[in-house]
């Protein structure tokens, strides 16, 4: 995942967005760790929120343009993430 500090992820598991949280850095490891890693992403703590698991649906609702979960990067209208919040806090 390329992306910038201060972005917002969100985290998908079977087929559901469960919990988001905001980047803080993507890190390098010199050496990959069990052979298979070579990074990862430090996320602020302060910042990571767990919720009920919310649907393709739903999320449609606040963004037409979402395609669907996958692994890829998706640009979503950051304006409209206080949409999200509300239906984090059912």
């Amino acid at each position: 995942m390329k992306a910038d500090s201060g972005t917002l992820v969100l985290f998908q598991y079977a087929g559901l967005i469960i919990a988001m949280a905001t980047l803080e850095d993507t890190v390098f490891f010199e050496q990959p760790l069990d052979n298979i890693y070579t990074g990862g992403y430090q996320f602020d703590p302060r910042s990571i929120i767990v919720f009920d698991p919310i649907t393709r649906e739903e999320v449609r609702r606040i963004w037409q343009n979402f395609k669907q979960f996958n692994q890829s990067k998706q640009y979503l209208d950051p304006r409209r993430f206080d949409l999200l919040h509300t239906l984090t806090v059912r």
